[in-house]
């Protein structure tokens, strides 16, 4: 990094004030050491664009200790305009101009890569920090022409400024905000105006301590004039405004807000600058969620957009924030400035849809609401906004639903869907609405189908979907029950000639659907023209005879055999695009209009066989004619009543549908099985109707037949549920927790019997994500993968929120290619370590040896006094500061040595040791600081742990035990209960000669004493 945080920089009020230490760096001294650290990098390989310390003992490489670059060699006196001018040409079209296109390529690859969510508020910028950061390579390749541009000119020239300003740009491009404000600050310092007199002095800015200057002027001033023309603008000014901006993505608002307002104030900041500050000033009201100011001062900054695509985002922007404050008639005005500016269609079709949900009610809604369909649809007519069809068609079915027009807006829906190749997120949002609209619409055959569609993974109300997708399964299944039942009973009540007159319809439409000649009906229709002209031997639709060089549609007889052809193999079809892929959707749409208030679909055959009825007597055995059958479909039917009206009642909350299907239950078997309950679920759902009438009806029914069962207290006391509730979940966590226990001690069979009561008494439900975890490494230990995979399965489709949800499927996926991998394993000849020991490595520090003394020869000898060691600072109010002397025990404590980190597991099975083993080793492999670290297993008192080495000093091994502390129960083992294991430091020589004692307990009792309250 080659700018130094050498001068604090201070904002006071609404001041800016600057306070340079006494012994300031000059920039040529911070251009060499640049160099010294850039050049010394080069030749060691080491990399130098990191925000690592500096330190100012670096030497030249060997090489170039005598050579001295142009920067080092910048003389006191004058520059010579000759000199000067070739200074600036090289330095401006090399390097400036090589860097800044830098660094608008990656900027523009990043607006590019930017889509906008224009369904939600939009940000200010059209571009995220997120993705230019993942361009660092390119980024540090402009710190690396800036340093070079900085270094190897004359540093009197006219553009290391914009050098170091494109610097700080690339800092912040990075997100490395904290370098970036040091660079930004350094041009604001360095670069001010001074007098001769000045340089080299401290001088405040925006103090009337300055000469020239006085609390309201901070920035500089720029010539005026024809001079103007012939110099370039002061970059320092430009700073004053990317320091707003760092000071913002910071989050450090209030010093930004005072910075923003004496700019304001400052009479000589340049007027070319004020719609770049007023940008600011509105991010900085946007990130404080005041949407009007933001919307003004947004607005002020329209100078700012580059073209009219960017004017179109700000105006949709700036409108949106209206509509958040409610002034309607400003956000309609930017709405409709958007529209006009926009060659988006995506923007036009949401400013569209904006403006229609902030126009008046009534008439003039409707009217516009019309208007802008009927807009969309013209659009989605036009060929230059084919590729923007489904987009198009999706905003115009959104309309329609917004005026409560839902069939036209499932047939739009399914009309952008159709259109839609590519945009699997639009392709999910559009079978969302279907489905939803169906389900309100209670047409549940349809809403499955969508339901199905949908990829849960991709949305964020994944367990509302999940939720209504069971529950749609589940009616759909029950009401075709329902219905089938139902038919077949009234269709076998027929007179037998009515019916085989009514079956034999019936065969025929399901003989054609399914493709299958009727040989019965083939003598009475017309018998299908034979192909002369394809060639059976070649399958080609143009024989030798035929091929005359003319073309196909201006010959009649080749058209008319391609037409046979065409039905002979896929039958009759309408003319229209798609028809083979719309087809499934389309029929299953139209099926679905007809008036069904219950949903039901009214279907004779069978769907749960696949098998498709060619004969009389095939369909005739589904029919109940016999009692045995009868009893039977009764059966099947009575459970899907009841089911039905429990789904109702208790997942959908609709009571007057499952009092429907109760009562009907009731009327046609008043003996069922489910007498008792049926009777609850209807005293319950008219009380909640507010028909106390019935309500009392069915509670005295309940009572007169079951006068013990409990339902009837819980309709005098509907609070009894939920202290039954709370005492069923209060025995199943205690019970829970036990089995938990069981399984990390190694107790796996009393566990898993444990559990199988445990899940027949309280169901699964109750499960946690550890308990699942657990158990499926217990399963992979076994080699029971299957075992495995299904339980770690439940861990994301029951808790897709818990943290072992994605390491829970990433297990899962390496267990399904377990026989590839061992497979893989073997070829390369890899042994397995043992899971139960783990070799000792001794790294510990050597014991110093005894060194005899030897003969010498009596010559002086020039010996160097050794280097004074390094004493690592520590915080002293954490930390008893001590000297290393003797203890009770021989045990030593020293802040400076060398350290290592046990994790103590208590009571915990070897595998789940191992387990902990992997977690840790993957903790550290994302975290540089600690990938050196030496991982590895002992005991001692029966006390498994693992130890980790080596840790630099006290300092560090405290602060790596804080963060194992905090992120042990959420990232790093979050399986494992936190009063499972704790965490212990010791030195080398003390692990040492506890490992000797085999006693624990006097090095607790030692540490304690220098460290209180640490362990």
């Amino acid at each position: 990094m080659l700018i130094l945080k050498f001068d604090p920089f201070k904002i006071s009020g609404l001041n800016v004030v600057l306070h340079p230490v006494n012994n300031r760096k000059s920039p040529y001294a911070i251009a060499l050491l640049s160099f010294i650290m850039t050049m010394s990098c080069f030749f060691s390989f080491q990399n130098v664009l990191g925000q690592g310390n500096i330190t100012f003992d670096l030497k030249k490489p060997k090489l170039y200790e005598n050579r001295k670059l142009p920067s080092e060699s910048t003389p006191d006196g004058k520059i010579s305009p000759v000199k000067k001018l070739k200074q600036n040409i090289v330095t401006h079209y090399n390097f400036y101009f090589n860097a800044n296109n830098k660094i608008s390529g990656v900027l523009g690859s990043a607006k590019k890569s930017f889509r906008d969510t224009f369904s939600n508020l939009i940000p200010v910028y059209n571009y995220s920090l997120d993705q230019t950061a993942q361009q660092k390579d390119e980024l540090d390749s402009v710190i690396i022409k800036c340093n070079n541009g900085i270094l190897l000119h004359d540093l009197r020239n006219d553009w290391v400024d914009n050098l170091y300003f494109l610097m700080g740009q690339s800092y912040f491009y990075q997100k490395k905000f904290d370098s970036a404000y040091d660079v930004f600050q350094y041009i604001n310092y360095t670069f001010q105006p001074r007098s001769k007199d000045e340089v080299g002095y401290e001088k405040s800015i925006g103090s009337n301590k300055n000469n020239n200057g006085n609390v309201f002027n901070i920035s500089s001033q720029e010539k005026k004039g024809i001079t103007h023309l012939f110099n370039q603008n002061d970059i320092r000014n430009e700073t004053l405004v990317w320091i707003v901006r760092t000071l913002i993505e910071m989050e450090n608002f209030d010093d930004a807000k005072g910075l923003l307002e004496t700019l304001y104030r400052d009479n000589q900041f340049p007027k070319r600058l004020t719609p770049y500050l007023a940008e600011q000033k509105g991010y900085w009201f946007y990130t404080q969620s005041q949407y009007d100011s933001a919307a003004f001062y947004l607005d002020q900054s329209m100078p700012t957009c580059r073209d009219n695509s960017e004017k179109a985002r700000r105006c949709f922007l700036i409108g949106q924030l209206y509509t958040k404050k409610g002034n309607e008639q400003l956000a309609d005005h930017f709405f409709d400035k958007s529209i006009a500016l926009t060659l988006d269609p995506v923007m036009d079709v949401f400013a569209r849809i904006q403006q229609i949900g902030i126009s008046a009610g009534g008439s003039d809604e409707s009217k516009k609401i019309e208007s802008n369909i009927q807009a969309l649809l013209k659009m989605g007519e036009r060929e230059k906004y084919s590729s923007y069809k489904p987009i198009i068609y999706a905003s115009a079915a959104m309309l329609e639903q917004k005026r409560n027009n839902l069939t036209p807006a499932i047939e739009l829906y399914i009309k952008s869907n159709s259109f839609n190749q590519s945009d699997t997120y639009l392709k999910n949002k559009n079978n969302i609405e279907i489905a939803e609209i169906a389900f309100a619409q209670k047409k549940y055959s349809l809403a499955k189908v969508y339901y199905d569609s949908i990829m849960i993974e991709n949305i964020n109300s994944s367990d509302d979907i999940r939720v209504k997708k069971s529950i749609v399964a589940d009616l759909v299944k029950f009401l075709k029950i329902a219905a089938r039942e139902d038919s077949l009973q009234k269709i076998a009540a027929m007179p037998e000639t009515e019916r085989n007159i009514y079956l034999l319809e019936q065969l025929k439409k399901i003989k054609k659907e399914a493709g299958v000649n009727d040989e019965n009906s083939r003598t009475g229709a017309p018998s299908m023209q034979k192909n002369s002209i394809l060639n059976p031997t070649s399958g080609s639709l143009f024989t030798d005879d035929t091929k005359r060089g003319e073309w196909y549609f201006n010959n009649p007889s080749l058209k008319s055999q391609g037409s046979i052809s065409f039905k002979s193999n896929w039958g009759e079809r309408s003319n229209r695009d798609n028809w083979r892929r719309n087809a499934t959707q389309d029929n299953l749409f139209e099926r679905n209009q007809e008036s069904d208030p219950a949903g039901e679909e009214q279907e004779i055959e069978d769907n749960s066989t696949s098998i498709t009825p060619t004969t009389l007597e095939e369909l005739t055995n589904n029919l109940p004619l016999t009692q045995e059958k009868v009893v039977e479909s009764n059966e099947r039917k009575y459970l899907a009543y009841s089911s039905l009206g429990s789904l109702y009642k208790n997942k959908l909350g609709d009571c007057n549908e499952s009092i429907t299907w109760n009562e009907r239950l009731i009327s046609e078997n008043p003996n069922t099985q489910n007498l008792e309950q049926t009777l609850f679920d209807l005293s319950y759902c008219y009380k909640q109707n507010g028909q106390s009438t019935k309500a009392s009806y069915y509670q005295n029914q309940l009572y007169n037949n079951f006068p013990s069962s409990t339902l009837n207290s819980l309709l005098k006391d509907p609070n009894l549920v939920a202290r039954l509730e709370k005492d069923k979940n209060s025995k199943a966590t205690k019970e829970y927790e036990q089995i938990y226990d069981l399984f990390l001690s190694g107790k796996f069979e009393e566990a898993l019997e444990n559990k199988k009561r445990a899940d027949l008494t309280f169901g699964e439900n109750l499960w946690s994500p550890q308990l699942l975890y657990i158990e499926a490494i217990y399963y992979i230990k076994q080699k029971q993968d299957s075992l495995a995979i299904v339980t770690l399965n439940r861990i994301p489709a029951l808790y897709p929120k818990s943290p072992l949800a994605n390491k829970a499927g990433i297990i899962a996926d390496v267990l399904n290619r377990r026989a590839d991998i061992e497979d893989e394993l073997t070829k390369m000849n890899t042994s397995r370590a043992k899971e139960d020991t783990v070799e000792w490595l001794d790294d510990r520090p050597l014991s110093r040896q005894t060194v005899e003394t030897i003969k010498i020869d009596k010559a002086p000898i020039a010996i160097k006094e050794p280097a004074p060691k390094e004493i690592i600072k520590i915080d002293t109010t954490a930390l008893k500061v001590t000297a290393p002397e003797k203890k009770q025990g021989g045990y030593q404590f020293d802040i400076n040595e060398k350290q290592m980190v046990l994790l103590l597991l208590k009571n915990v099975d070897i595998v789940y040791i191992n387990e902990a083993k992997r977690a840790l080793a993957k903790y550290h492999s994302r975290n540089s600081d600690y990938q050196s670290l030496q991982l590895s297993q002992d005991k001692i008192e029966e006390l498994n742990f693992l130890g980790l080495s080596d840790f630099a000093n006290v300092n560090a091994a405290i602060e790596y035990i804080n963060n194992v502390k905090v992120l042990g129960p959420k990232e790093i083992f979050p399986w494992l209960p936190a009063d499972k294991y704790s965490l212990l430091m010791i030195s080398p020589a003390n692990y040492k000669l506890m490992m000797a004692e085999h006693k624990l307990d006097s090095y607790l009792q030692f540490i304690r004493q220098q460290l209180p309250g640490k362990f």
